[in-house]
């Protein structure tokens, strides 16, 4: 089996080419926030609540860690300020679009986003 040296959150890894960075984290014990990945679902990244900072050199972006997969030594950041801010933009944007009534009752989807938003502002370590 092929494997690539990466590093989460400053963690030193030899992870399988192609795994999604989503499943590195959480077998590191490693918390990212999701909001579309569903195990029933083929993943495809379009909520953003899964954005990690991506460093590889002098180039670094945000990427979604449930389609984003390793092929290369890459540098991944899943609470830095950057990724921190852009989640709660995101979050605020999906609130801001989203149906008021009922946010809570588990229709549209409310409690699921109560929770995405939780995890994105408490993420930090030490934090709940």
């Amino acid at each position: 089996m092929t494997t690539v040296s990466v590093s989460i959150d400053g963690r030193q890894l030899d992870v399988p080419y192609d795994a999604r960075v989503l499943d590195i984290a959480r077998e590191q014990g490693i918390t990212i926030p999701t909001m579309c990945e569903h195990e029933h679902l083929k993943p495809y990244g379009v909520c953003r609540v899964c954005l990690v900072e991506m460093r590889q050199g002098r180039r670094k972006k945000l990427v979604p860690a449930c389609v984003y997969t390793f092929r290369e030594p890459v540098e991944i950041f899943t609470d830095s300020e950057w990724v921190r801010e852009t989640r709660k933009w995101i979050l605020a944007f999906m609130l801001a679009r989203s149906p008021r009534e009922k946010s809570n009752s588990g229709h549209g989807g409310g409690a699921r986003r109560g929770r995405a938003a939780r995890q994105a502002q408490g993420n930090r370590r030490g934090q709940p």
